[in-house]
């Protein structure tokens, strides 16, 4: 086992995130290719010209790593294939894009993944792991905290795309939360950033916190969320909130210190689920929070549910009657799998979802690709 020095040394870390040695080189190998038919079929079974469907693919916890590279594009390979045949609106990116490390090792492996992923229109959230900001409070022994990747640094290296497919951010065009309209499904995909934490430094110039191990809303993103993200022109749309990380409704019972406010989100939807107004004054310090929101006034979308990374694991749970759809990682390494066999050489190896949204039913269907099940939702 190689220690904490070793990695602080050569500024990255690969403990759990490593893949199995690969048995072959091949891009699109047979088993993958028979996946991507039998999920082909089963897609096209829940589309008709009413339904949404998008691809979500979460925790690819890309590595500068030749077999995690041979995986990914695997991966690809079989969602272009797969798109060509059911045509999804979006793929959407879960968080957790890039290994462990410190910031010139991560924005070499977000500039590796971006050319992996570039010619696909992709809509990704923040993930825990991908600002890199531990590296300058637990890891790095610096004057100065400079070794982590900033909202605006991660919008350039892997958002800034979105505006020209139509997204629409807060005004400084630099925050990791926005939204998009799908007008003609008539579905606003809200992606919050969960992993919103204030980079504040003390006398020293050093981090106060940092955001891998700690989830937080800022004040500016909750307004946006309840002043622009939930409020409509007309009737007859619905929401679907993507997240990388989320407080699930036994944790609601008992937030971990880890969360800084994450429990307003839940109450926010829920007001505005009920078409209440909501208001509170929340947190302290750094992590208070004021919350004005007349949702007695608006236009309200139907929720569909979240689409939720972190993680690791694939499940449905409610809260307040609202699914929350969990996916496990995409890239298959040694840990951090939890549940699910993962093997090289077929085709377990392959993670992601596809996920049919059909309004007048109220149902989604969730068909896995790989190693999983499908899943029928109610919502």
């Amino acid at each position: 086992m190689k220690t904490k020095e070793f990695y602080r040394e050569c500024g990255y870390e690969d403990i759990g995130y490593m893949p199995q040695p690969l048995s072959s080189e091949e891009e699109y190998p047979d088993y993958i290719e028979r996946e991507v038919l039998k999920s082909v079929d089963e897609i096209q079974k829940y589309q008709n010209e009413k339904t949404s469907t998008v691809a979500f693919v979460t925790d690819i916890h890309y590595a500068l790593n030749h077999n995690h590279t041979v995986r990914f594009k695997r991966l690809m390979r079989a969602y272009r294939e797969i798109a060509k045949r059911v045509a999804p609106d979006m793929l959407i990116f879960g968080g957790d894009y890039t290994n462990e490390g410190c910031k010139e090792y991560k924005t070499k492996c977000f500039r590796e993944l971006r050319a992996l992923v570039d010619r696909e229109p992709y809509f990704p959230v923040n993930g825990n792991h991908d600002d890199g900001s531990i590296w300058d409070k637990a890891y790095i022994c610096a004057d100065k905290a400079t070794n982590h990747l900033t909202h605006t640094d991660l919008y350039k290296l892997f958002y800034n795309h979105l505006p020209k497919l139509g997204a629409k951010f807060d005004e400084d065009n630099h925050s990791l939360y926005y939204m998009y309209n799908d007008c003609a499904k008539k579905v606003r995909y809200v992606f919050l950033d969960a992993c919103d934490v204030p980079y504040v430094f003390d006398d020293e110039g050093k981090l106060k916190y940092h955001a891998q191990w700690l989830f937080a809303m800022s004040q500016k993103q909750l307004d946006w969320l309840c002043g622009s993200a939930l409020k409509f022109d007309e009737p007859g749309w619905s929401v679907m909130f993507v997240t990388h990380s989320l407080l699930l409704p036994e944790e609601m019972e008992n937030p971990p210190e880890i969360a800084k406010n994450m429990e307003l989100l839940r109450q926010i939807v829920l007001a505005y689920k009920k078409g209440e107004n909501y208001s509170t004054n929340f947190g302290e310090g750094d992590f208070e929070r004021k919350i004005d929101a007349p949702f007695e006034s608006y236009t309200r979308g139907d929720i569909i549910g979240f689409l939720v990374g972190d993680y690791h694991c694939d499940d449905v749970v409610y809260y307040d009657d609202i699914p929350l759809i969990l996916t496990g990682n995409a890239v298959m390494y040694d840990k951090g799998a939890k549940n699910r066999v993962r093997r090289d050489g077929d085709e377990t190896e392959l993670l992601f979802d596809v996920i049919t949204v059909n309004k007048e039913k109220r149902k989604i269907y969730v068909v896995r690709v790989g190693s999983g099940e499908n899943r029928e939702i109610e919502y």
